[in-house]
């Protein structure tokens, strides 16, 4: 994102900056500099002296609105972004994010331009689907998943949308790589790395790029000898380097760290023996970006506490467990400057990037860039730019309920051929050190020349500036059509009826199915609800969502037994939503929801919090519902639709009428 700041301030635009976590301590407002904001965060790591930093207009900080319990810290609100807009006089978003951070509650006021990596399939009536159609125009990071978020909105093309009756403008626009860039940093770090080792390398560039700081206690400590891979003795650079370089901090381990380390397990024994022969050693590299290391940006680099509870796999252990000698790898654990970086991976005779998805992996291209073959997943983005190694075939694909995501699980035995085979040119087996690829996969490059001319080509800061000026006019162009469309259709201040554009999908049943309609609204009811007037329900929805653009999460509506037995409570003796009682609420956070929640009382007492958390719940007045206590009482939660009609056991109804009187008179 800086080097998209410097190119859109190259092309004229005021460039401001809104962080999307900071410590709530901090007033909101605007701040006009970056040493005006440090006055309030004064443990915040500066950026380098002659960092370039003039050319941001100023660096605003958000009030934190009440999130409710479906979102986390890092979460923003359209509602709240448009209020920001307002203050601030802000003409145009770009969101460098991932999905689930924005929550489209309202249309955004101004353009909106998404640069996206996305991680999983799309469908409409996702939580992702409802992300995505928010903004005005998307920079989706990989072919593939561009092709993928294409498709989804050409299929709904034709039909009328919640309230932005066109979807977005999508291209593929990757990040910029700059290979000249990476090789200088390479070597700077490597000439360094061959004295000392790599942390008191990072620890010496801190001190040089910000000597009037300190910023660790290792300051002033004697220098640690090199590590024996980056010395220059023969018996040292004779050593096979496999480089497992990557983030560690989720729990559904992403990045594939359990089914890379199994692979160079069987790898690194299959050739021990050889080994000893040759005096020709195999050695791991990992370098992991440990859960508990991201927060000492925020802290002046000081060691984080002991209290705090680390995430993701612990490699250790499982390193031990697959009874590797402790002699067969190195764990790195420092928080490295981008010098060493580049040269541990230059150094590195193979990166092993086996992750379970990518929607852009950077650490996979820059290797690349760097001329060290990878091994990927032939997987999402991984597939698309493994140009310098080998894609490997994934086994079965495992389900993320956290995330809602379709991961690949890599062949553990198929990866060890392909470090088999990379092996064999590092000792002038086979085809030389530089050809790549295997007579099976034609996408792969065979010339390390073709290699540089894609990175140089693909990834270039021209391609991405030329790229984000289209989708810069796109925006704009989309956003006038919303507003234009939009204008209209208020000025008419006559709803289409329910069969022309429904502002709401009945979901009935005690298991409520999974979203697939576009529909504003989810009504989670009972069985044998009644809605007696459909038109004025439909028309107060319309009023709502489209013309008045409201932020309203939850509506309740007064409910009524069938047989003139008093009015549903809301509650029940418990204290819980009343398993009786309907409630309507925002079809994004039922999509949203559902990634752990099935029954329908859950997603809607959920849904019913959340609202009350954020104040956006309402009650709808002038309107009742009836519920047929003898169908309450006479179900069965059994979840099937056997004959594959419309009248669906789980109570998706396509349409309201099986539902509805067409008067009050005939209760």
């Amino acid at each position: 994102m800086y080097e998209l700041s410097l190119l859109l301030h190259e092309r004229g635009h005021d460039v401001s900056f809104l962080p999307y976590t900071l410590p709530e301590s901090i007033q909101p407002g605007s701040y006009k500099n970056w040493l005006r904001l440090r006055r309030v965060i004064p443990k915040v790591v500066p950026p380098p002296e002659g960092f370039k930093l003039d050319h941001v207009k100023s660096f605003i900080v958000r009030s934190r609105s009440p999130l409710g319990p479906l979102y986390g810290p890092d979460s923003m609100y359209t509602s709240d972004l448009n209020n920001i807009a307002k203050t601030h006089s802000i003409t145009m978003y770009m969101f460098l994010s991932d999905l689930g951070r924005i929550v489209p509650d309202v249309p955004f006021i101004v353009p909106a331009v998404g640069w996206i990596p996305v991680h999983t399939n799309i469908h409409v009536g996702s939580s992702e689907y409802f992300n995505l159609r928010a903004f005005h125009s998307l920079a989706i990071l990989s072919p593939t998943s561009g092709r993928e978020v294409t498709r989804v909105f050409k299929e709904e093309a034709d039909s009328v949308a919640e309230i932005r009756d066109i979807p977005p403008f999508v291209a593929t626009v990757p990040h910029i790589i700059d290979r000249e860039r990476l090789m200088k940093w390479a070597t700077k770090g490597l000439e360094r790395m061959r004295l000392v080792d790599p942390a008191t390398v990072s620890r010496e560039l801190r001190q040089e790029k910000s000597p009037q700081l300190v910023f660790d206690k290792g300051n002033g400590q004697a220098r640690v000898p090199p590590h024996p891979i980056f010395s220059e003795k023969k018996e040292y650079t004779d050593t096979f380097v496999v480089l497992m370089q990557n983030g560690n901090y989720d729990d559904f381990d992403r990045k594939g760290w359990d089914m890379g380390l199994q692979a160079f397990s069987k790898f690194y024994k299959r050739h021990e023996s050889d080994d000893k022969m040759t005096k020709r050693r195999i050695h791991l590299y990992v370098h992991s970006m440990e859960s508990y290391n991201l927060g000492k940006d925020m802290n002046n680099n000081e060691e984080p506490p002991g209290a705090l509870k680390p995430a993701g796999m612990n490699l250790m252990r499982r390193l031990h467990s697959l009874g590797l000698p402790r002699s067969a790898y190195t764990i790195d654990y420092n928080v490295h400057e981008p010098e060493v970086v580049a040269a541990l991976k230059r150094r590195a005779s193979v990166c092993l990037h086996v992750s379970k998805v990518e929607g852009f992996g950077m650490n996979m291209l820059e290797c690349q860039a760097l001329e060290t073959k990878v091994i990927t997943t032939n997987y999402t983005a991984m597939a698309d730019y493994t140009r310098w190694g080998e894609r490997v075939p994934y086994r079965q694909t495992v389900w993320s309920g956290d995330t809602s995501v379709e991961m690949a699980m890599v062949d553990v035995d198929a990866t060890v051929d392909a470090l088999d085979r990379i092996y064999d040119e590092f000792r002038g087996v086979g085809v030389s050190a530089d050809q790549g690829g295997t007579e099976q996969d034609e996408y792969v490059f065979k010339d390390k020349a073709l290699v540089e001319k894609w990175i140089d080509k693909s990834f270039s800061k021209e391609k991405v500036d030329n790229a984000f000026h289209t989708l810069i006019l796109k925006a704009e162009e989309v956003h006038i059509t919303r507003m234009y469309m939009h204008y209209t259709r208020a000025e008419k201040k006559v709803a289409p009826t329910y069969y022309e554009e429904p502002m709401f999908r009945l979901a009935m049943g005690e298991h409520s199915p999974v979203v697939d309609w576009k529909e504003p609204w989810t009504i989670l009811a009972p069985r044998g609800l009644r809605i007696p007037n459909l038109d004025k329900l439909q028309h107060e929805l319309y009023a709502w969502t489209v013309i008045n653009r409201n932020d309203v999460a939850v509506f309740t509506v007064k409910t009524v037994y069938s047989d003139s037995n008093g009015e549903v409570p809301l509650m029940d003796k418990t204290g819980s939503l009343h398993p009786h009682y309907p409630i309507f609420i925002r079809t994004y956070l039922v999509a949203g929801m559902q990634a752990r929640l099935t029954r329908r009382v859950s997603l809607a007492q959920k849904g019913l919090e959340h609202a009350m958390a954020r104040n956006t719940g309402k009650i709808m007045e002038k309107m009742y519902f009836v519920v047929d206590r003898a169908t309450l009482e006479d179900h069965d939660d059994t979840f099937y639709n056997y004959y594959g009609n419309n009248d669906e056991k789980e109570g998706a109804d396509l349409s309201a009428e099986a539902y509805v009187y067409s008067s009050p008179g005939e209760l």
